[in-house]
């Protein structure tokens, strides 16, 4: 006989998830926040962060958090676009936070 896990027990274990994921996304959106507000000074920041190993590391990172309900062209789009990545970080904190 397979033993089940109380209901409060797997909310509360799918809670913890959650948080440390939301917590992960917020670092995330802190670091694409400094990136962004330090592009308005370059000319042809598309060129900055695809040159960018910093930037493309975060947006993997993001990817890999988000795997389950994000698509690989939004992972393309982000890589060339902080504007959008920082659309589909405020995306993720929302579902992220609707668990907590």
């Amino acid at each position: 006989m397979e033993a089940q896990v109380p209901k409060e027990v797997d909310l509360s274990i799918n809670q913890a998830i959650s948080m440390k994921k939301l917590q992960q996304i917020l670092f995330i959106r802190e670091s694409v926040e400094q990136i962004i507000s330090g592009l308005t000074a370059i000319h042809n920041w598309r060129k900055f962060i695809e040159h960018n190993e910093t930037y493309a590391n975060m947006v993997l990172q993001f990817f890999t958090l988000n795997a389950d309900w994000m698509a690989r062209e939004q992972y393309e789009a982000a890589k060339v676009d902080a504007q959008y990545f920082m659309r589909l970080v405020n995306l993720a904190m929302a579902h992220w936070s609707k668990d907590n």
